[in-house]
């Protein structure tokens, strides 16, 4: 492995927790950074806000200077958005729509960051703007046809992104890491925590494998040497 595929741990963070957030935290900068380039004061529409990757998301783009709408699944988790200190609306909203603009004054959104598949598709395209992206990461099987007008698309000059992490190399994420160490450090960019019931010793890695078919419930799993 070459020395440029070697990333600084924040000095704020141990190599556990630091570990811990390579996978949530490079997909959603590589998606919302590089792919998606966010601007300060764009409005940032989030799915799945409090899961692993959508909560790097918002991290990530409160850092980047941008306007954070959190899109959770019942009321129970807007208050706990709330309590963040975001703006959330839950997707069972009526007009959800409507909803999603009221919180961003009327105006349509700039960026989407979609973690569901087509399952909100159509509120999506009505709410997005021109020169708007939507970034999807994720579709599950059922939910990944989606009808879109080529029309429309281009002439509000907009674009569909897909992001694979998988597809970068050790340097690229390296240097993706390497971008994100001020924003742990300075606390812009808060650590996903870990949980003693999901850290597992390298002897019990079975165990963990197990944990992780069977659904973490939003926790990262962890193994340690």
């Amino acid at each position: 492995i070459p020395a440029s595929a070697i990333a600084e741990i924040p000095d704020n963070l141990d190599i556990i927790l630091a570990g811990a957030q390579t996978l949530p935290y490079l997909t959603a900068y590589y998606g919302l950074v590089p792919r998606g380039n966010i601007k300060a004061g764009e409005t940032i529409l989030i799915t799945g806000a409090l899961g692993q990757v959508g909560f790097a998301a918002m991290s990530i783009a409160r850092w980047k200077g941008c306007n954070c709408i959190a899109l959770v699944h019942s009321k129970e988790d807007k208050q706990a958005a709330i309590e963040l200190g975001w703006k959330a609306v839950e997707s069972s909203a009526d007009n959800l729509s409507a909803t999603i603009l009221a919180l961003n004054n009327g105006k349509k959104i700039d960026v989407i960051f979609n973690s569901l598949g087509n399952l909100l598709w159509d509120n999506y395209i009505s709410i997005l703007a021109e020169f708007g992206r939507i970034i999807t990461i994720g579709a599950k099987p059922g939910n990944r046809e989606a009808m879109v007008n080529l029309f429309e698309l281009y002439r509000a000059n907009q674009t569909i992104i897909g992001i694979n992490s998988v597809h970068l190399d050790f340097v690229e994420n390296a240097l993706l890491l390497n971008e994100m160490r001020s924003g742990f450090i300075d606390g812009s960019l808060l650590p996903l925590n870990i949980s003693p019931e999901t850290t597992f010793s390298l002897d019990h890695a079975s165990e963990a494998y197990q944990l992780v078919l069977a659904g973490s419930g939003g926790r990262r799993v962890v193994l340690t040497m």
